[in-house]
């Protein structure tokens, strides 16, 4: 499960997730990169899925918004230390 394999990324790279703390804390252009990148990603599954008539949503954008508030848990670093 997702649960999973990030719990054993923490586990394995500790450092990473102390990493991306700090830059967030420092409010680094990396980090806004990297979660421009990943809700990049995240809107791309769901236009695909749409197009591929797998989801059906009268606002993209509220799906969008939906979607990344319930996921953030495991992609966020800090949330998946304090998940796991």
């Amino acid at each position: 499960s997702v649960v999973e394999r990030k719990r054993d990324r923490l586990r394995a790279q500790p450092y990473l997730y102390e990493t991306y703390r700090e830059l967030e804390a420092a409010g680094t252009a990396a980090i806004a990169e990297h979660k421009a990148r990943l809700f990049g990603l995240v809107g791309e599954l769901l236009r695909e899925g749409v197009a591929r008539g797998e989801f059906r949503v009268r606002d993209e954008a509220a799906a969008f918004r939906l979607l990344r508030g319930a996921t953030v848990r495991f992609h966020h670093p800090i949330l998946v230390a304090e998940t796991l």
